[in-house]
């Protein structure tokens, strides 16, 4: 059983579109970091995997910040598609759970 759904599917000023990207991002780097502190704290698990992720999308965010900021004296509009995918899979063991997110 898979699910599908639109995240985002709008056209935005520059300066809109830049800060919902950019607060999409954001959170996803702050719910890695919470992650990654619970992951460590509770079950002592290696979490390199899961801080290289944060790295990625701290240089994405920079990246798009600075792309976005060379559109700021244009006039243009953003169209912004955001699709949301998601494959669910059974768990067999507990292990498999902490397991996912060196994935």
């Amino acid at each position: 059983m898979d699910y599908q759904f639109d995240l985002v599917r709008t056209n935005y000023p520059v300066k809109e579109g830049r800060e919902v990207l950019v607060s999409l991002i954001s959170d996803k780097i702050n719910f890695l970091e919470r992650t990654i502190f619970s992951l460590e704290e509770r079950f002592g698990s290696d979490t390199s995997h899961l801080v290289s992720r944060v790295k990625e999308l701290r240089a994405e965010r920079e990246s798009l910040k600075t792309f976005l900021a060379s559109l700021e004296d244009k006039n243009m509009m953003l169209s912004i598609h955001c699709p949301v995918t998601i494959e669910c899979k059974e768990i067999k063991s507990e292990s498999e759970v902490t397991e996912a997110y060196a994935k």
